[in-house]
């Protein structure tokens, strides 16, 4: 009968089972869209490490991941004003430190004279934290190899953050001082450190290597103020960086070992399942399994 045809009776078909499998398609339906929204749950779970750095505020963020130009792009809240530019030696589009979830990245390598002449104007004297990846080419190049130092027009500036040949340790000299790296964890030429300085604006440092704490040295940081430069020395002449530097950031707040930590575990992190996926992946099966009850009763 036409009637019937307009329904979709299937061959041989019941009135109530022809409602069941209408129902059971329609539950379907509804959990595609479940899936579908479970799908967009997980991908706002991508880029985990510039996430976590994010939701910590700093003031400056350079990703380092250009693959071309000379503009070293601020990603900080702030953004835009406080650009860098990329000077001399220097090659982008290295191999990044972000693995797991995150997205591929890029990293900017440094050689001979290259280095970041950057906008950012820093005053050292209150808490703070630098934060940064690196990946030395070598530990015994012949001279100190600058992360961070501060230029000031009265000629004062410091080094905030270096490697110390010497001593072959992490160093800082926020106020002239060279203050070394207080432990015999190594770091390894070739391979990606995450390096953190911690101030806690009262005279107290703490280093932390791969998001865990490294050592603590005493010093007060003496007043100065003026813009930073990147893998060299406060005089743009000595202490290059030879090696590759990715995700540099400064905070204006001493990061806790809890944020660190957090930070250094988003860097390798793989997605775990968001609620919404799990529920999307439960139904669907339930949703899979009383379809196969139905047609075997059939």
């Amino acid at each position: 009968m036409a009637g019937e045809g307009m329904v979709g009776y299937l061959p041989g078909e019941s009135p109530a089972f022809r409602l069941e499998r209408t129902g059971e398609s329609m539950r379907t339906i509804a959990m595609l869209g479940v899936v579908i929204l479970g799908a967009l749950a997980l991908r706002a779970d991508a880029a985990l490490y510039p996430a976590a750095v994010m939701a910590d505020n700093p003031v400056l963020y350079y990703r380092l991941d250009e693959s071309s130009g000379t503009v070293a792009n601020d990603a900080a809240p702030l953004g835009g004003t406080q650009n860098g530019t990329y000077t001399g030696g220097y090659t982008l589009n290295q191999a990044g430190a972000l693995t797991g979830n995150n997205p591929s990245n890029s990293a900017a390598k440094f050689a001979t004279n290259g280095y970041i002449d950057s906008t950012f104007v820093f005053a050292p004297t209150s808490a703070y934290t630098v934060e940064f990846w690196v990946n030395f080419a070598t530990l015994n190049a012949g001279d100190d190899q600058t992360i961070l130092s501060q230029e000031n027009s009265g000629g004062t500036g410091r080094d905030i953050v270096y490697w110390h040949n010497a001593t072959q340790k992490m160093a800082s000299a926020p106020n002239g001082l060279n203050n070394d790296w207080s432990s015999s964890a190594s770091v390894t030429a070739g391979q990606y450190t995450m390096v953190d300085l911690v101030y806690n604006g009262a005279g107290t440092w703490t280093w932390y290597k791969n998001g865990a704490a490294n050592g603590t040295f005493s010093a007060v940081s003496t007043a100065s103020s003026g813009t930073i430069k990147i893998a060299v020395h406060k005089g743009a002449t000595t202490a290059f960086l030879n090696g590759t530097l990715d995700e540099f950031a400064i905070y204006d707040t001493a990061l806790t070992g809890t944020q660190i930590s957090a930070h250094f575990d988003a860097a390798s992190a793989a997605p775990e399942p968001s609620s919404i996926g799990a529920i999307a992946l439960t139904a669907c099966a339930a949703a899979t399994s009383r379809r196969r009850r139905s047609s075997a009763a059939a």
